[in-house]
């Protein structure tokens, strides 16, 4: 192949990287997305305890008779 001629070929290897990367980042969501879901599912879990407890709290407060 003489000097300053590719033949087209750099443009294939950017297409290939380009897959690859592609295919990547797909892999990588995919393999992220139940790690997102269960993190949802627990700080859901958390903030629904922590709003109890403060509710239970405040209403225990307002209810006692001795308000200083």
């Amino acid at each position: 192949m003489s000097e300053g001629h590719d033949f087209g070929f750099s443009s294939i290897r950017c297409l290939g990287s380009g897959m690859m990367l592609g295919a990547f980042v797909t892999a990588l969501i995919s393999t992220l997305e139940p790690l997102k879901h269960q993190l949802h599912v627990e700080m859901t879990q958390k903030l629904t305890s922590t709003d109890h407890l403060l509710k239970e709290n405040i209403t225990k407060l307002v209810h006692s008779k001795v308000i200083v």
